[in-house]
């Protein structure tokens, strides 16, 4: 009886932790993208693949959003990976200004690597992760490589469609 007692009692904090699909392992490189006079900030996230993590690193915004965009923002709960595989470090991003960043962007046009609905992407990721938001929801605009590997998808493919 003691010993399931204790074993109960260690999984408490386990199970009350929130499971944002963030990711708290230390940035390997500094932002080098804090532009206070430009507004502009970099991202730093990982991308864990098939048990393979790839950072995190920061990354300059456009590449950013590219990148999260392509493989997924890490989902809420359990199984983050069953989202997507961008994990923000929020402790280490100034995440209000890289979302104002991405809308002002989107509001000017000028977003170069991604679409409007891409930025929204982002920011969504971001909110999710970072802010204890609504779920990103898998990308829909996964690149050709992160489909090879089995990224998590919204995308529709020709065989989705019933006629």
């Amino acid at each position: 009886m003691k010993t399931f007692v204790l074993a109960s009692l260690m999984l408490v904090p386990a199970a009350a932790q929130p499971q944002t699909g963030s990711t708290t392992t230390a940035c390997a490189n500094a932002n080098m993208w804090a532009n206070p006079a430009t507004g502009e900030t970099g991202g730093c996230f990982s991308i864990t693949a098939k048990g393979v993590v790839n950072g995190p690193i920061f990354h300059c915004p456009w590449e950013g959003g590219s990148v999260v965009n392509a493989y997924g923002c890490a989902g809420k709960g359990p199984n983050p990976l069953a989202q997507g595989w961008a994990q923000y470090n929020c402790e280490a991003n100034d995440v209000a200004t890289l979302i104002r960043w991405y809308e002002k962007n989107k509001a000017k046009g000028s977003l170069f690597d991604i679409s409007p609905a891409g930025a929204d992407y982002v920011v969504a990721c971001l909110k999710q992760q970072c802010r204890n938001g609504a779920p990103a929801g898998p990308t829909a605009t996964p690149s050709a490589a992160a489909v090879a590997m089995g990224v998590p998808s919204a995308a529709r493919r020709l065989g989705d469609v019933v006629v």
